[in-house]
């Protein structure tokens, strides 16, 4: 098994909606962050150029929202645009990029101090 690791920092905004709790307030106003994006992939097979997959084509993946409102895309009209939904999008996106390849996990940190992980299990 061979297993890939592809991190990018996406600079993005987003405003949450239905936040109850009183410490995040200032989430339902419009902010921005520097999201910090890891991904895990496996598979048991190289291509002929010797790559498992090629890494420009994960971060342009991972990179598809930066300089913009996740509140704007179609995913996040039905999705709250949290790190967790976040991180369940790119898993999901990841888990079919490629035949013969899975995505391991999604590490995604809103803070420096704050990360969310979707994986497999």
């Amino acid at each position: 098994m061979i297993t890939v690791t592809r991190e990018v920092i996406s600079s993005t905004a987003h405003q949450l909606r239905g936040v109850g709790c009183p410490e995040s307030r200032g989430c339902l106003n419009m902010h921005g962050h520097n999201w910090r994006i890891r991904v895990s992939l496996s598979g048991s097979e190289l291509d002929q150029n010797g790559m498992l997959m090629d890494f420009s084509l994960v971060k342009r993946v991972l990179m598809e929202f930066d300089h913009s409102c996740l509140n704007e895309h179609a995913y996040f009209q039905t999705h709250n645009p949290t790190a967790e939904e976040l991180a369940r999008y790119f898993f999901e996106k990841l888990q079919d990029f490629q035949p013969g390849i899975r995505c391991n996990w999604v590490r995604i940190w809103e803070t420096e101090n704050c990360m969310v992980e979707w994986n497999a299990d």
